[in-house]
C-alpha cells in the first residue's frame, strides 16, 4: 500500500489530514514482517541521524577538520603567538609589565608542544625566538657570553696542564693541541 498521488499535502496541514487522516499509521517496509512496529524503526533511525549530527557537530566545533590549510593555519597562529612573547610590554593603559626570564620561559614552553612535528614547516628558530623574547640588555648578555665561548672554543692550547703519559691516571685520547 502507498500513496501515488500529487505533493499538494506538503504545504498544507489540512489537505494532508483530508489525505492521510488525523493519526496516520506508517506501514512497514515488508507489511508481512511481524519484527517491530515501524514507528520505533523510524525513532531509532532518527536518533541514529540525531547523534550523527551531533557528533560531526562536535567535531567542527572542538577537534576541528584535518586539511593541509587548517595546518597551516594552526602553525602560523602558533608562530605568531611565540614571536608576540616579549619580557618588557606595555599595557593597555599605558603601565611598563615586566616579566621575570622564567616566567618568559614558562609560557615559551606551553607553546612550543603545540608545533608539528615536523620541524622543516617552521618559519622559527625555537632558541633565537626565545632570546628576542627576553630584555635587550638580557640579549647583549647572552650574546657576549656566545662571542666569549666562541673564543674559547677556537683556543688552540690546553686550560689544564696535560697529564704525563708515564701517569696512573693518563687515559689514551685524542692527541692534545698545542701552541704553535
Amino acid at each position: 500500500m502507498g500513496y501515488f498521488g500529487e505533493l499538494t499535502f506538503l504545504d498544507d496541514q489540512q489537505v494532508f489530514q483530508d489525505t492521510f487522516g488525523v493519526q496516520p499509521m506508517i506501514l512497514a517496509f515488508w507489511p508481512n514482517d511481524p519484527a517491530e512496529h515501524p514507528k520505533e524503526t523510524l525513532v531509532a533511525l532518527a536518533d541514529k541521524c540525531y547523534l550523527r549530527c551531533f557528533l560531526d557537530q562536535c567535531q567542527l566545533d572542538y577537534v576541528g577538520e584535518e586539511s593541509d590549510l587548517d595546518n597551516v593555519k594552526a602553525l602560523q597562529e602558533i608562530t605568531s603567538a611565540i614571536h608576540r612573547l616579549q619580557q618588557i610590554t606595555t599595557s593597555s593603559s599605558g603601565q611598563r609589565i615586566s616579566l621575570s626570564p622564567d616566567d618568559v620561559y614558562l609560557q615559551y614552553m606551553a607553546l612550543l608542544p603545540s608545533l608539528p612535528e615536523d620541524c622543516s614547516t617552521w618559519s622559527l628558530v625555537p632558541s633565537h625566538a626565545f632570546v628576542h623574547a627576553l630584555s635587550p640588555m638580557l640579549q647583549e648578555t647572552i650574546e657576549d657570553t656566545i662571542q666569549i665561548m666562541s673564543c674559547l672554543q677556537q683556543m688552540h692550547y690546553p686550560l689544564v696542564a696535560p697529564i704525563s703519559p708515564h701517569s696512573t691516571n693518563f687515559v689514551p685520547s685524542l692527541p692534545l693541541l698545542t701552541n704553535p
